[in-house]
């Protein structure tokens, strides 16, 4: 070691310790302390390390404090690593140290601001490691002098950097590449898969009893509980060996009878239309008294969750689903259902009513007719690189969302999942298309949309156990924004 530093409150060494510090001290060594000499060893009372000070005096010092501790240290030994600008708080740094003398120098951000700056290390060389994708890239350094080098650094926030720091090596690569902003055409906004309309309230028979305009989860809850269960058997609990499926006796009088109502104010909104049940098979599942034939259903999101056509079912105007089951079966709970298709969803009275397709732009997607989405769109727009350029640089400067994955000609170049919200990527010269696919998350298909303290972040089975007596408005709804709010912003390398 170099330096050893006592930290404060250090009342007890161990006993292996002592030995190699004397000979740490006796090789010349200093002690820098922030408390004072401990007095126990291996938890019992002892002067052996007081009696260690006092033959070491001139080597073992007591200092005040962290400033105190960092003047003293400056004195001893240069710094590591030295940044050109001044590090804000919550800027991290530990390093490895190999054999040959080579080091892993890493740097992380835990704060909310993006830090720019150079930092000089000891070293003759500098790659940059990086933990996403395993390449290893040389930096962009240059010498500082002195057997140092001088690297740029750049943390975004929440950010990291590895840096591999050799001895010796090659001259890096210029520091600071330029760029310049290119045009594009004008950007065009897909969808990639079919909108969503969730249905969750229903009127419900069950037992000779029935309810209006109840929330699925409240109506699931009754019929399991007017089938002689104290709860749903499958709702955040757990069945012990079988005895749930050995009470699954149930008469031809007993089930239940569910019927979902949706609007649709616009005729082409219904062609490719699709209505998506769990578990249909369990069910007759009827629109607007036709049955539903889900034998050629695909499967949406679950391998339960199947998806059939029914544009020939529906109708502009009021439609009804109806969910009929007899006998009771203990594998049946009543869910929501949805609506799939080329269509909007626009904010009614009570929920919502289905509109005519539109095209999407840039903004919210909920704001756009789309609010329970849960895919992913797609925005696209063709660029024309000049003679000698060879990397294009794609910026987001507004999105929300899950990842935001770059494209070039259609194939995946870049993720970005984390700030700074850029990448570059390789290009030959000429016409190229360049698209931005931001992913949204189930968080709108699945809900919670009651729950009066909106959780963000987290969701838990109780989380969907608070909701209005009967359907409220559409804007009522709690509902995540996703969407690419403002146009990328693209650049080609000088």
């Amino acid at each position: 070691y170099n330096l050893v530093v006592v930290p404060p409150d250090m009342t007890n060494f161990r006993k292996q310790t002592l030995p190699v510090l004397e000979q740490y001290l006796a090789g010349g060594g200093e002690v820098l302390a922030l408390a004072p000499a401990a007095e126990s060893v291996d938890g019992r009372p002892s002067d052996a390390v007081r009696q260690l000070r006092q033959k070491y005096a001139a080597q073992w010092h007591e200092v005040n404090g962290l400033e105190g501790l960092l003047a003293e240290v400056r004195k001893r030994l240069p710094p590591r690593i030295e940044f050109a600008a001044p590090a804000p708080s919550g800027i991290g740094f530990s390093e490895r140290t190999f054999a040959n003398g080579d080091r892993w120098v890493m740097l992380a951000n835990t704060g909310l601001q993006r830090y720019r700056t150079q930092a000089v290390v000891a070293g003759g060389a500098v790659e940059e490691w990086d933990s996403v994708s395993g390449k290893m890239t040389a930096a962009a350094f240059e010498p500082a002098g002195g057997g140092r080098v001088k690297v740029d650094v750049d943390l975004a926030p929440a950010g990291s950097v590895v840096l591999f720091v050799k001895k010796t090596g090659q001259p890096g690569r210029p520091a600071g590449g330029q760029f310049a902003r290119l045009e594009t055409g004008s950007w065009q906004a897909k969808a990639d898969t079919a909108n969503v309309l969730v249905l969750d309230y229903c009127d419900y028979k069950v037992n000779g009893v029935e309810r209006k305009d109840a929330n699925t989860w409240a109506a699931n809850w009754d019929i399991w509980q007017r089938h002689g269960f104290e709860r749903p058997a499958w709702d955040n609990a757990v069945q012990f060996k079988k005895r749930v499926f050995d009470r699954n006796r149930f008469g031809k009088d007993s089930g239940f009878e569910a019927v979902y109502r949706f609007e649709v104010s616009d005729a082409a909104a219904l062609k490719g239309l699709e209505l998506a049940v769990e578990a249909p098979e369990l069910y007759r599942v009827t629109l607007n008294g036709k049955a539903v034939d889900f034998t050629a259903a695909k499967r949406w999101l679950d391998p339960h969750l199947k998806s059939a056509a029914v544009e020939r079912l529906a109708q502009p105007g009021w439609n009804e689903v109806k969910i009929a089951a007899a006998p009771f079966d203990v594998k049946m709970e009543l869910e929501n259902i949805y609506l799939r298709g080329n269509f909007t969803v626009e904010s009614a009275g009570r929920g919502f009513r289905v509109g005519a397709p539109r095209v999407l732009e840039f903004g919210a997607w909920r704001r756009q007719g789309y609010p329970f989405y849960g895919d992913a769109v797609t925005y696209s727009a063709s660029v024309d690189v000049p003679a000698g350029s060879s990397q294009v640089k794609v910026e987001l400067p507004e999105w929300t969302g899950s990842v935001a994955v770059v494209l070039v000609d259609g194939k995946p170049a870049a993720t970005l999942g984390w700030q700074p919200y850029e990448s570059v990527m390789p290009v030959s010269p000429g016409k190229h298309e360049i698209g931005v696919r931001i992913v949204s998350t189930p968080r709108n298909v699945m809900g919670p949309f009651h729950n009066p303290t909106k959780p963000r972040m987290r969701a838990w089975p109780a989380a969907w156990a608070e909701f209005p007596a009967h359907q409220p408005e559409g804007a009522a709804y709690d509902l995540l924004d996703y969407g690419l709010t403002a146009a990328p912003m693209v650049s080609v390398a000088k």
